[in-house]
This record gives C-alpha cells, structure tokens and sequence, in this order.
C-alpha cells in the first residue's frame, strides 16, 4: 500500500516537473500516462519492494531543483539536494541522480554549500549505520560489493539482460503469458486494445502543435540527461538488473521535453497501448491467480506429515523464502499447526549436508516458465532413481510434486 501511494505522489511529482519544463497541461497529461503505465512502475509500485520510495525521494528533489530556475530560490537547493541524499539512504543505485545534480546541475555559491550539505547527510547516515553494526565505516557502503553478492566483472549476460529489461521497462515480457492468455482468454481482449492503440499510434498523421518555447533553457536539463546516462550504465554493469531501471522512464520523460511536446498526438495512443498491455498480461492476472498455490503446498506437507506419521519432515523448497513469507502471514492458530507437525524447511543448497537422513523436496519437475531466474541461475536438479512421488498439486505451470528421498545409509 506504502508503494503504491508513493508510486502516485511520484506521477505528481512528475507532472508538476514537466509542467515546470514545458509549461504544457496536456504534454504532463502524457508523461504522467507513460510513466505510469510502464511495467516498471506496474511492477514496483505492488510488489514489496523498496525501490518506489527512493525514486519518490528523488523527484521532490529534482522538482525543487527545477524551480531554482523559475523564481527566487528561498533555500529550495537546500530541500532539492536534501531530498536527492534521502533517496540515496533509500537505496544507494541514487547515487548516481543525486551525483549528477551535483556536478551538471546550474552552478552558484548557493548550490555547492547545498550539496555539501547533502553529503554530509549521506556520510554522517552511513557511519551512523555502520557503528550500528559494528562495521568499518569506510567500508560499510560497499558490503555487497565486499560480501560477494554482486557481480564485478561483466559478462555477455550484461548486454543480455540490459537489452531485454530496457524493453521490460515499459512492457512486460515474461514466460509466463502464455499461460495466463491460455488459462483466462478474456485476456486477449486487452491485448486486442494494445495492439489497436499501437497501429493508431504508429499511422495517426502528426499534427503540428504551436507550443511555446520549454520554459528552461535545455543546459538547465543537462544534470537530468547525465543522472539517466549513469543510471542506466550502472544497471547495465549490474547485469541488466530491471530493479535498477525503475527510474528510466522518469528521467527519460524529464531528459526529453521536446519530443514530448512535438510528438505527444503520437504518444498519447502508444501510452494506452503500453497500459493495456500490461493490465492484461501482468497486473490484472498476478492480482488474482497464485501461480504455485503456496497455500496448498503447504497443506500438502502436513498432509503428508500426518500420513507418514512423522516427528519432523525436513522438506529441502525449491521456492523456500516464498513459502515462509506466505507462512508468516497466516493466523497464529494455522502456524502452529504447521510447526506442531515438525516440518522443517530448508534451501536446496542444503541437500548435501542432509542427504544421510529421508528428506522431502519439490525441487524435482518443478513447474516454472522462461524468466530471468530460471536463465541465469538454470537450477536443473536430476531426479534420483530412488525418488518417490508421495503428493502433488496442480498449478498454472503444470503438476507440483512432493518427492521422498530414503536416507542414505
């Protein structure tokens, strides 16, 4: 709910930045419709995640800095850089907007004691963090990097991901609808309108519009199209990651006025198409259908539990954080019933270290369509000829099955 609320205060932001630029209505009109139909923003702003709430930070931000140029400034560089620090303590990929204001952002004595000012925040938020957790400061930023949970040597995977999530960007594309267009054909209706919008997009003439000149000069938009060129350089070193793209269409929108205002006749249908598309294909279905049915796997294994008259069932999950989060918000009275019938639930990396007692798993067969995980991980786990199918659920991708593993004696 918190997403989504921010994800709206952030398409307000953005109309009230283009109107600022641009001093057109209906141009925002347009902007606002194509950041907010992109999957990107679909995406975030439902899902628990924490990238919303950083690029909310950053547009209140950028819109103060942009009114520096408009009228007297009344320590809006302090509030603009100010709230550009706040994202990055959101989430550092920010860095790279707020670095870009710093050093591309129109220049006085005002705004660099601004940015001091903003780093200061930054580095006396991070010390703070890291004395919290007993950590060396100067190294506390850069824990994934040290920790070895981020790639560091790019690969071919880098350009892969980077050109399949810049189309992700604005529209899903996914393994998965097939199935969903399948499944409910009712669908199709909504990519029928998409694909409607799209050719009138594409064959509408263009009509000339007689706007007035963008109300700041474009050096004024320099500091933007520099934070869109580092952010999307920065995603692209991280293998593609569509987490770090959230902000593209934003900064791409910002970065580009005029061809906002000289072909918004023309963008104005191509926006419903991209809104139609992924209303039907994405946030309409994953709304309402539980792909794997968590739920049911769960009573499935105390099912089980029950059956093979087990004091504790250590169950290795191919999907493992998904059953505990699903598991976490059920009733007290469901959760204990679920740890009275001594399931354990383990990582598949855990086989080995288990292999010498009878486990069960799904990781076998496990239904899962194409998807970024299923490429880059490509987790195929052989089924052992002493595998036994004890249980099994349908679900969209096809039958899950609960395997038993005799102990290795």
């Amino acid at each position: 709910m918190m997403n989504a609320i921010a994800a709206a205060a952030s398409l307000y932001l953005l109309k009230r930045c283009i109107e600022i630029i641009t001093d057109q209505k209906t141009t925002a009109f347009v902007a606002v419709l194509l950041a907010g139909g992109a999957f990107a923003t679909m995406r975030f702003a439902t899902e628990n995640e924490t990238y919303i709430l950083p690029l909310l930070f950053s547009l209140c931000g950028t819109w103060f800095l942009l009114g520096c140029n408009n009228e007297s400034k009344n320590g809006r560089p302090y509030l603009g850089f100010g709230l550009l620090a706040v994202a990055v303590l959101f989430h550092q990929i920010h860095c790279w907007w707020w670095l870009a204001a710093v050093l591309f952002s129109p220049a006085d004595k005002q705004k660099w004691r601004a940015a001091l000012v903003s780093l200061g925040l930054i580095v006396f938020a991070y010390i703070g963090a890291a004395v919290y957790q007993h950590k060396t400061w100067w190294t506390y930023p850069f824990s994934d990097a040290l920790g070895g949970t981020v790639n560091l040597i790019p690969g071919i995977d880098n350009l892969k991901f980077s050109i399949i999530n810049s189309i992700r960007v604005w529209v899903q594309v996914h393994g998965n609808i097939p199935y969903f267009l399948d499944e409910w054909p009712w669908l199709c209706a909504f990519v029928a309108f998409s694909a409607g919008f799209i050719a009138f997009a594409i064959f509408t003439k263009r009509i000339h519009v007689d706007n007035k000149k963008s109300q700041i000069n474009s050096i004024h938009l320099r500091w933007l199209r520099f934070a869109l060129l580092f952010q999307f350089l920065w995603a692209v070193y991280s293998v593609g990651n569509a987490e770090f793209m959230v902000m593209i269409p934003f900064l791409l929108l910002l970065s580009c006025p005029g061809v906002l205002l000289n072909l918004q006749n023309r963008l104005f249908p191509a926006a419903l198409a991209i809104l139609f598309w992924n209303l039907g294909v994405f946030l309409i279905p994953n709304s309402n259908i539980k792909t794997i049915r968590y739920e049911a796997e769960l009573k499935l294994l105390m099912k089980i539990a029950e059956e093979e008259k087990l004091e504790t069932l250590t169950f290795i999950a191919r999907e493992r954080v998904m059953l505990e989060n699903y598991l976490s918000i059920q009733t007290p009275d469901y959760q204990q019933r679920f740890r009275g019938a001594g399931i354990q639930l383990m990582d598949t990396d855990s086989l080995l270290s288990v292999q010498k007692q009878t486990i069960y798993t799904d990781m076998f067969d496990y239904p899962m369509p194409l998807s970024r995980n299923n490429m880059t991980q490509n987790k195929a786990f052989k089924k052992p000829a002493n595998a036994v199918a004890v249980g099994s659920e349908p679900t969209l991708y096809g039958g899950l099955y609960i395997y038993k593993l005799p102990s290795k004696k």
